[in-house]
């Protein structure tokens, strides 16, 4: 599904976009999307920052490397 929007854009930015693309919408979806995923990662790296100067989960994964091989013969 798509939505039907009306933007405004500075002419030079206009000029640019005529310039790079014969699809204007494609061309500003695709750039839009790569944003949205920027932000996406940039979440997920803060997250796992943040997770690993969390002392309770460095203790739980201390623990679950501790016993992860409990009772498992090498081969």
């Amino acid at each position: 599904m798509a939505a039907k929007i009306t933007i405004n854009i500075e002419d030079r930015a206009y000029s640019f976009l005529e310039q790079v693309t014969d699809n204007r919408s494609a061309y500003i979806n695709s750039l839009l999307l790569e944003k949205e995923r920027e932000k996406l990662e940039e979440e997920l790296r803060q997250a796992y920052q943040e997770q690993n100067q969390d002392p309770e989960f460095k203790q739980a994964i201390f623990d679950w490397d501790v016993t992860v091989g409990d009772g498992l013969n090498e081969v």
